[in-house]
């Protein structure tokens, strides 16, 4: 009796120990922490356009003209002809602090007797700060009127880097 009093005992103590010495090895980590997100911004502009007419015959002509999204360009053909060509510049702007993916130009609205292409293939990746540019062409088919305006919207597709 007295051995099975001293093992119970000794379980007992050895119990106890072992909480103890859990109880030192273990802690709890407390801490603070500030979490900034960034901003996914970017802008398109227009440059200097440029066109066929001949030297002193400034017959038609185009404007192209920032939308006040930053996001598109409005082009305006007024008074072309049948062969007559223009170029639009343009710079893409990543103006927010998160690289971005500018995936195309898309455009909207193209009149039937316009040709519109562009030489731009996108910019992966971006970077905050970073441009890419590219260009606009319209070319004015045979099936142009005279005396008239044709208008149409050139747009960028931007999303976040990693978004894909």
């Amino acid at each position: 009796m007295k051995k099975v009093k001293f093992i119970g005992l000794a379980l007992l103590l050895a119990l106890a120990l072992m909480g103890a010495a859990f109880a030192a090895w273990s802690n709890t980590l407390t801490g603070n922490a500030t979490l900034e997100t960034g901003t996914l911004d970017s802008s398109i502009a227009p440059g200097t356009v440029s066109d066929n007419d001949p030297e002193g015959l400034d017959v038609a002509n185009v404007t192209a003209t920032a939308g006040e999204d930053g996001k598109s360009i409005a082009i305006t053909v007024n008074n072309a002809y049948p062969g007559y060509e223009a170029r639009v510049p343009f710079t893409v702007s990543n103006n927010g602090t998160i690289p971005v993916d500018v995936s195309d130009l898309t455009f909207t609205g193209v009149p039937e007797a316009l040709t519109v292409t562009d030489d731009f293939g996108g910019a992966n990746d971006l970077a905050p700060g970073g441009n890419t540019s590219g260009a606009i062409t319209v070319k004015v088919g045979d099936g142009a009127e005279q005396h008239t305006t044709y208008t149409f919207t050139a747009k960028i597709d931007v999303s976040q880097f990693n978004a894909h």
